[in-house]
């Protein structure tokens, strides 16, 4: 009787040590890894739906790295980032085409990529 008791209760103090080590790591795991992952895919919260838009970005500098990565951090949109070779006037300054309906939200690529508000031009064949 004596040596079950004693069975228990250091199957007992197993189970609790093991509880107290997966409560450990959780609580490790919620404070250092889930606030770093839900900071880095936050979007801005400014009322627009990324997902039903078309740019072309026609590149007369160096913008198209930067408008990758802005597509990686806005989500799913289509993005075309073409060189000024591909354009059919010259183009001396990066250009972003949008449709109509995308008016709004080239503005927005405009401002995140630091272009003027003349290099955005609209579209309706896109």
């Amino acid at each position: 009787m004596h040596s079950k008791l004693k069975n228990i209760l250091i199957l007992s103090i197993f189970f609790a040590s093991v509880l107290i080590f997966v409560f450990f790591l959780g609580s490790i795991y919620l404070k250092y890894f889930k606030e770093s992952d839900s900071n880095a895919k936050q979007m801005p919260n400014n009322g627009l739906d990324f997902t039903n838009f078309q740019v072309r970005i026609y590149n007369g500098t160096n913008v198209s790295g930067i408008a990758r990565q802005m597509k990686n951090f806005l989500g799913n949109f289509d993005l075309k980032v073409e060189s000024v070779q591909n354009f059919n006037i010259q183009v001396d300054k990066s250009k972003i085409i949008v449709s109509n309906n995308s008016k709004e939200f080239g503005e927005y690529i405009a401002k995140l990529i630091g272009l003027a508000e003349d290099s955005l031009e609209l579209n309706d064949s896109l």
